[in-house]
């Protein structure tokens, strides 16, 4: 599918693994993403009106 690209723009933040004796080693880390929900509900919206449009006009075989 097609996102704009303000939709995909994400902040990373680095958490500390628990129970890592050190730090210095890369794998004591763990990123996260955060995603902007805007698109997400955006996205959301536009998947229903769909649904309802294929289920108005009969395009898909719903029971």
């Amino acid at each position: 599918g097609y996102h704009p690209r303000l939709y995909k723009k994400s902040i990373t933040i680095v958490l500390y693994k628990p129970q890592k004796a050190l730090y210095i080693i890369v794998k004591a880390y763990r990123p996260i993403a955060l995603l902007k929900t805007i698109g997400k509900i955006l996205e959301k919206i536009v998947a229903i009106q769909l649904f309802i449009l294929a289920k108005v006009k009969e395009i898909l075989p719903l029971s």
